[in-house]
């Protein structure tokens, strides 16, 4: 589960995250024409920046509860 008292702390990152996806979302909606990712399917294409920024914020995340175990 997402620990909300560590979001509060780190709003920051969160909102990087989330501006990050919403910038990204929005030139590919802009720029869906041109075929600058032939790796990702076009039906895809429109979701791939919000998918990368959710990763990012999950992989934060991870990374932290990582860090928490080996402390103690």
């Amino acid at each position: 589960m997402i620990d909300f008292q560590k979001l509060k702390r780190e709003w920051k990152t969160f909102t990087l995250g989330v501006v990050t996806s919403l910038i990204g979302l929005y030139d590919a909606f802009i720029a869906s024409s041109l075929d600058y990712t032939p790796i990702i399917p076009e039906h895809w294409r429109p979701y791939a920046p919000l998918v990368i920024g959710v990763l990012f914020l999950l992989l934060r995340q991870y990374k932290d509860l990582v860090s928490e175990v080996k402390d103690v």
